[in-house]
């Protein structure tokens, strides 16, 4: 099973237990997109509002919506801080982070992701499906739905595959927990190998390791 459990929402300081009934069929019919599946959730906006209720987020066009009264209202990554939802169909809670790509001087740009893990590190990752997979029967959406997994320290976005091939080698012989994803290959890494892995290196950097803060800046 993918996304969040409610203890890492409290990690972010916001808990909300959703509703996970059925959502109402008339709801449901709503299609501004083509790929669009309501869920009951929460939008935080960088403005310091957050709006409660019925959201689907549109990976294709990194588009938040919310429907309120009747009318739907649509957030893009720059007007979002954060929002998280209770996904109908892989039942379980889901938490996503507006993260800027682009910090130059004359110009800010920013893209979702679904937060995995948080820390000094956190695993972030972006859907990559080039396909509606929630079309799909119930029991086939988790093995068509396909990602690229990241590292976020709040400052840097890693590609995952590039952490750890700096990361991977250097600890690895040092740290049994840490030793065993070694030789996997990344083709082979499940998001449960990733998470206790990212796990595993905060809580070194917690413990006093400054080797893996080096290492990541090198």
């Amino acid at each position: 099973m993918i996304g969040l459990t409610n203890s890492l929402l409290a990690q972010n300081n916001q808990v909300h237990i959703f509703d996970t009934s059925p959502i109402p069929e008339h709801i449901q019919k709503l299609k501004p997109y083509r790929d669009v599946h309501w869920s009951r959730g929460t939008i935080n906006i960088k403005s310091g509002k957050e709006i409660t209720g019925y959201l689907c987020y549109v990976p294709r066009v990194e588009l938040v919506l919310s429907y309120k009264d009747g009318k739907i209202q649509t957030y893009t990554p720059l007007q979002i801080q954060k929002f998280g939802f209770f996904d109908q169909i892989l039942r379980c809670m889901r938490h996503y982070q507006s993260i800027p790509v682009d910090s130059s001087a004359d110009s800010r740009r920013y893209q979702i992701y679904e937060v995995i893990t948080t820390g000094n590190f956190n695993l972030v990752r972006k859907e990559t499906s080039s396909i509606d997979a929630y079309s799909y029967p119930t029991e086939l959406v988790s093995s068509k739905l396909t990602f690229d997994y990241y590292i976020w320290d709040k400052l840097t976005l890693w590609p995952y595959r590039k952490f750890e091939k700096r990361l991977l080698p250097a600890l690895g012989s040092e740290n049994d927990e840490i030793e065993k994803y070694v030789g996997i290959a990344p083709s082979k890494l499940t998001v449960g190998h990733r998470r206790r892995m990212t796990r595993a290196l905060n809580r070194l950097i917690s413990e006093g390791d400054q080797t893996i803060l080096t290492l990541a800046k090198k």
